[in-house]
């Protein structure tokens, strides 16, 4: 009997337990679905907000956005290859010594402008001058011996052998003291040409031999601009061109023509020289950087737009066009742009 009441005691309480679980989850079930109802309405909600948010600013940037419009014309297009190079001169004249002693005196500065044939420098000539002399003495008696021996001979006096002789004597002498004065010469420094002292390599002390430079002459005309091409603008440029060249350092423009162009391309670089005549200028000097514009291409009827207006998509390049009518934002007696899309088929040169 006891058991019994046992067993009919824990069926009781398993039933209660059993009735409250399902009541709790109904409860949940319930929460549930007004939450999911709730969400759904949110959402529906935000979704519209969204739309009416982006419609209203979409109307506010159309009104407020400003916009640069350029009218398109057929035009002259000319279209330039712009390279660097630098100014030289065949007038760059670096001087050396020809002959072996010691200077003695400088006679200019670097800076100095001289002109051509002027004396720069002298390098010690007294041991040429000494034989300079013995030769002197040596050349007036080798005249005399001859002049006696010419007369002698007209009188038919004496032999032709020593007439022959004398005359022999007194033209070699004539040449030593001839290479002497020429080796005199040679202690002299001069320039060669019409320029400024660039650069002073001795002072008074100094000693040079034969190839030692000692002055840097730079000549004020013959100037050219020299400057290297991709070999693949070799059909582009021919000589005789007449190129823009501007100078940034002095902030100067002008025309030249050139007047070389390489025969050869460099292996390393795949470029090719070419050199511009150029007129004289005072302010330019060499080395002087320049910017070459070569025309390589010119059409006197062409439609060109700004390369900034082009824009770019996976299907292609387009601009957009500005069509002129009439705006609830804008007076009547004004027109508002409004782009239209259009794709550009044909090839554009950029502005």
């Amino acid at each position: 009997m006891k058991n019994l009441f046992i067993f009919l005691l824990a069926s009781t309480l398993l039933i209660q337990a059993c009735n409250k679980d399902e009541k709790e989850l109904d409860k949940k079930k319930k929460e549930l679905t007004d939450a999911k109802k709730e969400f759904a309405s949110l959402k529906e909600k935000v979704s519209k907000l969204e739309k009416e948010v982006a419609k209203l600013e979409g109307k506010t940037e159309q009104k407020g956005k400003p916009v640069m419009i350029e009218n398109v014309a057929v035009k002259d297009f000319s279209h330039f290859i712009e390279v660097q190079g630098r100014v030289k001169s065949d007038q760059n004249v670096v001087i050396g010594a020809e002959s072996m002693g010691s200077i003695t005196r400088i006679y200019v500065q670097e800076g100095e402008t001289v002109r051509k044939g002027k004396l720069l420098a002298e390098i010690d000539p007294s041991t040429i001058l000494s034989q300079i002399q013995g030769v002197k003495t040596q050349v007036e008696f080798a005249r005399t011996m001859f002049e006696k021996q010419k007369r002698l001979r007209e009188q038919n006096v004496g032999t032709e052998v020593q007439y022959i002789q004398s005359k022999t004597q007194l033209e070699a002498a004539e040449a030593q003291l001839s290479s002497l004065q020429a080796m005199y010469q040679n202690t002299r420094i001069t320039s060669p040409i019409d320029g400024v002292i660039d650069a002073k390599f001795i002072n008074e002390g100094t000693t040079v031999a034969p190839g030692i430079p000692t002055f840097s002459v730079v000549g004020g005309s013959g100037y050219k601009v020299t400057s290297m091409i991709a070999e693949s603008y070799l059909n582009n440029v021919r000589k005789g061109l007449e190129v823009l060249i501007y100078f940034p350092d002095i902030k100067q423009e002008i025309k030249g023509t050139i007047s070389n162009i390489s025969q050869t391309i460099d292996p390393a670089s795949r470029t090719f020289s070419i050199d511009i005549k150029i007129k004289d200028n005072a302010e330019i000097r060499p080395n002087l950087i320049a910017v070459v514009k070569i025309k390589d291409y010119q059409n006197a009827k062409t439609i060109t737009v700004p390369v900034n207006s082009i824009q770019r998509t996976e299907e292609g390049e387009f601009v957009f066009v500005a069509k002129k009518k009439a705006s609830s934002f804008l007076p009547q007696d004004k027109w508002s742009p409004k782009a239209q899309l259009m794709q550009v088929r044909q090839k554009f040169f950029r502005a």
